[in-house]
Parts: C-alpha cells; structure tokens; sequence
C-alpha cells in the first residue's frame, strides 16, 4: 500500500513539477520573444490559462491527500522494516561521517 501510495504521490509530483519547468522554461520565454508587445503576449498568457485553474488545484489537492497518506502509512513502514529503526540508521550515519571526518 505504502509503494503504491509513493508512486502516485511521486507520479502527481512529476508531473506538476514536469509541467512548471516546461512552462516557465520553454513556453513563457518563447511566447515574450514572439511578442515584443507586452499586451498581446499578456493575452497569449491569459488564454494559455484558461480553465487550467482546476486542474492545477486538483493536483495540488491530490499531491497533498497522498501526502498525508503517505505519513499516514509510515509508522507501518517503520514496525515492518527489518534492519533496525530510524534512530539506529541516524546513528550509523553519524558514525560514519566522524569517521571521514577523522581521516581528512
């Protein structure tokens, strides 16, 4: 359940995180070059736009339900996990980093 839940969240992330680079990277910079007026590409914008408000609050929506799943779910993830808890794993790590430390 946790994984399938960890793709869906990952997955509605990629895709809006897919979706702003994209426009803030490709599309809005092109669209200011094609159009020295800043009107008529403000008006390019703006029907771009339309009705897409939805949709972006629906992701938002659904990226922070499966959020909240996620956290949900994760004290079963931590009582089925084998190989010792978190702190444990906090703690070999910081063992770990003192010892390169010590070595440099």
């Amino acid at each position: 359940m946790s994984v399938l839940l960890g793709l869906i969240h990952l997955g509605i992330g990629a895709v809006w995180l897919g979706s702003m680079v994209y426009s803030l990277g490709v599309v809005q910079p092109r669209i200011g070059r094609l159009f020295n007026d800043p009107v008529k590409a403000e008006d390019v914008y703006r029907e771009l736009a339309a009705g897409n408000r939805w949709r972006v609050v629906a992701m938002i929506v659904f990226l922070g339900l499966s959020g909240v799943a996620l956290l949900a779910t994760a004290p079963l993830m931590r009582r089925s996990h084998r190989h010792g808890s978190q702190a444990e794993h906090a703690q070999v790590g910081a063992r770990a980093l003192d010892a390169y430390r010590r070595q440099e």
